[in-house]
């Protein structure tokens, strides 16, 4: 009886221990994004502390979550960064950009299929991306977001300076937590 107690215990834990350590936790993520317009470029890097955890994947399920803090982007231009928090992003209404979905292979590369919001929108997306494997696993890839479709709202005056379209680039190493 003694000997069962154990050997349902050791295989418990060996169990718990490998669906534990299937688990991935963003230990590096660089989240940028490129807005090219006539009059002039806009660019940001998300800038979070080496450690933060704001994405995680499952590689049992396939599951992807980021959490990307909107106050996180640095500009080089303090007043563009200003304007970007207050007046299009409202960073204290929603401050965190969001994307919850499944990673699937296709081929050499990956597609994430989930929801991702911004602006407190949510949109459908399917994200294509490259996941490469190893001590870590790094996920890179990128996106267009237009502006419209989040609710985020450019004067007319300032058209010539802002796109209605932004490119978001992702990279993301991710540590096996267990």
């Amino acid at each position: 009886m003694v000997l069962q107690i154990i050997k349902y215990i050791l295989v418990l834990g060996a169990l718990i221990t490998s669906l534990s350590a299937q688990v991935w936790l963003a230990d590096t993520c660089n989240i940028s994004f490129f807005s090219e317009a006539p009059l002039e470029n806009i660019e940001a890097q998300s800038i979070m502390p080496k450690g933060s955890t704001y994405a995680a994947f499952n590689q049992a399920t396939g599951k992807l979550n980021f959490k990307i803090p909107i106050l996180s982007f640095r500009f080089e231009n303090g007043l563009m960064e200003e304007h970007f928090n207050e007046n299009y992003m409202e960073s204290e209404k929603y401050p965190y950009a969001t994307f919850k979905g499944k990673l699937s292979h296709e081929g050499d590369s990956v597609v994430a299929e989930g929801v991702f919001q911004v602006h407190g929108v949510t949109k459908s997306r399917k994200l294509k991306g490259v996941l490469v494997k190893g001590e870590k696993l790094i996920l890179k890839g990128s996106f267009m977001v237009i502006t419209k479709e989040h609710k985020i709202k450019i004067p007319k005056l300032l058209v010539k300076n802002i796109a209605e379209e932004i490119k978001v680039d992702i990279y993301c190493e991710f540590i096996q937590k267990i």
